[in-house]
């Protein structure tokens, strides 16, 4: 997590937070909040006394920081109702409510969209004309995972009847309903078993609504491990293999009941532990006739690309970047994406791949004179936070949101003039990325991935 405190345009400082392996450790990022939130704080107070060293107490002068956050979470209500989210947005708000009164209020947050567009973790149903919704999905939970599985399921407030029903791959069924309380139950393998998983379910009214807001509710199912053997405890495995879950209940017409599996992966560097599950529907078809990965929602499948935002991107105000490929201009196969009933969605994308044959963009590493490919949301993100940096009297002159916004509808002139990449079917020019998916438009670097990987590789 990087912040930047811009003075004028030549002078820039960077201000990097990292955070402990604790919170990298847990690959669901359910221990991110905590650590985040004294990131934003340190470079805030940092930015503060940077500009008391430099001007005193003058009333007229403030450093602007721009805030870059490249984690993306896969759980939470996708509302802007995260702790998270709201935790960051008032520390925000603080930070320009406390600013001198002639001096320029900007600390803005760039979020990377998120890499989930094709994970399968997230599922969603629509409820019919009388209110009625039920939402089956296939869980798949892989052998030899050696870390728990996590899966949320969020229902809108007032909703009515809601009933869980939780097959396991071997077993009988599960059922819960309210008369059975909110307080956490343990699922056992068979009955007087030892325990394996874990239901916890938030009433309306309890501890966790001031969190999530508005009375809505949510249902966690924990797995236990499936390898426990790895990890030398006294435990029984949860078994892996396809759990079926189902979830009821009446609420308003057309609102929805969503799923959503936490992310299992961590960092760069750090040794994997298993594989994350997926929802694995029959019904959703993952390509296209020609071989190539499907792109959009298949009707019939509960699995839903479009919603599959960071959990942590949803807040109001954050300005949310996606990825897209520089040679062919289309959209990051990865790259997250809103859908219409949700009020966030990227504001814009930035080049994390050359290509679909040549995925990431190339960084510095940590050593002198060595380099990687980076690919993903994460490497776009900061190329917006350094746009914003070296524009930054536009910025504080008029808003980031509006220079992302310029900047893209600019770079969207120049790409609909340049020839396609390859023939596009049905003729014309380059398919839209479209608003869900990339927002106000393309953000053009300077010099293309594609560019700078050739010029690097002629160096070889």
């Amino acid at each position: 997590m990087t912040g930047g405190a811009n003075r004028v345009p030549a002078s820039r400082w960077v201000i990097t937070v990292s955070v402990p392996g604790l919170a990298n450790w847990d690959g669901s990022g359910a221990a991110l909040g905590c650590f985040v939130g004294w990131g934003v704080s340190y470079i805030l107070r940092r930015a503060r006394l940077m500009a008391e060293k430099m001007w005193g107490a003058r009333t007229d002068r403030s450093l602007p920081v721009i805030i870059n956050l490249s984690y993306g979470m896969s759980g939470g209500p996708h509302d802007g109702r995260h702790a998270l989210e709201k935790l960051v947005a008032g520390m925000l708000e603080r930070w320009r409510a406390a600013a001198p009164a002639n001096a320029p209020h900007i600390a803005e947050i760039v979020i990377a969209a998120g890499n989930d567009f094709l994970t399968r973790r997230h599922a969603s149903v629509v409820a019919d004309a009388q209110g009625g919704a039920v939402l089956r999905a296939p869980w798949r939970v892989g052998p030899g995972d050696r870390t728990s599985s996590f899966l949320e399921i969020w229902v809108p407030a007032g909703a009515q009847g809601l009933a869980l029903k939780i097959t396991p791959p071997s077993g009988p069924a599960i059922n819960w309903s309210p008369g059975d309380g909110d307080r956490a139950q343990r699922l056992t393998c068979g009955p007087g078993g030892p325990a394996i998983a874990r239901l916890s379910v938030d009433a309306r009214l309890s501890v966790d609504a001031p969190l999530w807001g508005g009375g809505r509710r949510r249902a966690v199912l924990t797995l236990a491990p499936t390898d426990t053997d790895a990890l030398d405890v006294p435990a029984p495995p949860a078994p892996s293999g396809l759990w079926a879950i189902e979830a009821s209940a009446t609420i308003a017409p057309g609102a929805r009941i969503d799923a959503w599996l936490r992310r299992e992966d961590l960092p760069f560097g750090y040794p994997a532990r298993g594989g994350p599950s997926y929802f694995d529907d029959p019904e959703n078809i993952r390509f296209t006739d020609a071989g190539d990965w499907a792109e959009g929602n298949t009707p019939a499948s509960v699995v839903r690309r479009y919603g599959s935002l960071s959990g942590g991107a949803t807040g109001a105000g954050a300005l949310v970047i996606g990825a897209h490929r520089s040679g062919d201009h289309r959209a990051a196969l990865y790259s997250g994406a809103s859908r219409p009933d949700l009020a966030a969605r990227p504001c814009a994308t930035a080049p994390a791949d050359a290509s679909r044959a040549l995925p990431g963009a190339l960084a510095s590493g940590n050593r002198s004179g060595s380099r990687l490919s980076l690919s993903g949301t994460s490497a776009a993100a900061p190329m917006v936070v350094r746009l914003l940096g070296e524009n930054i009297a536009d910025v504080v002159a008029r808003g980031a949101a509006a220079v992302i916004a310029d900047h893209a509808a600019a770079a969207e002139v120049q790409i609909a003039a340049q020839p396609p990449w390859s023939p596009v079917r049905g003729g014309g020019g380059q398919p839209p990325l479209g608003a869900d998916r990339g927002g106000d438009g393309q953000i053009m670097v300077p010099a293309s991935l594609a560019h700078a990987v050739t010029r690097l590789r002629a160096l070889d």
